[in-house]
């Protein structure tokens, strides 16, 4: 059965204990959340029985700082690990083309 975690303040500076680090000591690439915009265009064709659908998405995330080496310390602060910067852009491209059959409804 679950139970909650409830940290005590002396708690969280101890080795000895297994208490979750502050989310802002754990950002890395692998997990790169920020703050994100998204634009996204798209067209589609229909000629006969045949349709096709092109689409565009560009995802700019806004650029966060991050750890870039683990922890050698229960001493060491977020901001002692969070040395890197990441930036994240992606372009998604996407294409179908459909058969419909029956004629158009």
């Amino acid at each position: 059965m679950f139970q909650p975690f409830t940290a005590s303040p002396t708690a969280a500076t101890s080795p000895a204990t297994k208490n979750p680090i502050s989310i802002a000591a754990s950002v890395s690439p692998l997990l790169p959340e920020a703050e994100r915009n998204y634009l996204t265009a798209g067209l589609g064709y229909r000629a006969g029985p045949l349709a096709l659908d092109l689409g565009y998405q560009h995802i700019h995330q806004s650029d966060r700082r991050g750890r870039t080496r683990g922890r050698t310390s229960f001493a060491q602060t977020p901001q002692q690990l969070n040395v890197g910067v990441y930036h994240v852009d992606a372009h998604v491209l996407n294409a179908t083309l459909a058969y419909h059959f029956g004629g158009r409804r």
